[in-house]
């Protein structure tokens, strides 16, 4: 299986989504039938080193925000499509229904077998805001 994951928001230097990718990264070393890809956002196209061990995040073009400037905010989906079209992932991962849940759908279904995107947007962002 190759598990292609990507992830539109992340910082190198700490956060959950970082977390996530590292706890992944560690289930994926003890299952080398399997492949695990991860796309985020860096400075440019590329990779990323989270120091940790773990293997190297692809990385697309992506903006900083945020005060610290130390999230960025992927903005290259092309990166995507060029990662699905050479590694035929089996499954697409994908953590938002803003960006990269966009990008997804416009894949040729003949490329993409299966997707999934895990998020809450209704009760992390518009609840709180409806209270």
């Amino acid at each position: 299986m190759v598990f292609f994951d990507v992830n539109s928001f992340l910082s190198q230097r700490g956060g959950g989504a970082r977390t996530y990718h590292i706890k992944k990264s560690e289930w994926f070393g003890h299952h080398p039938e399997h492949k695990y890809i991860v796309l985020g956002p860096g400075a440019g196209r590329g990779r990323l080193e989270l120091g940790d061990g773990s293997p190297p995040i692809q990385t697309g073009i992506g903006i900083p925000y945020g005060k610290s400037r130390n999230y960025r905010v992927l903005v290259d989906p092309w990166a995507a499509e060029r990662i699905v079209r050479e590694e035929h992932p089996s499954i697409l991962e994908i953590g938002d229904p803003w960006l990269s849940a966009r990008w997804a759908g416009r894949l040729p279904r003949k490329i993409l077998r299966t997707s999934f995107w895990h998020s809450d947007p209704h009760t992390a962002y518009l609840e709180p805001w409806a209270r």
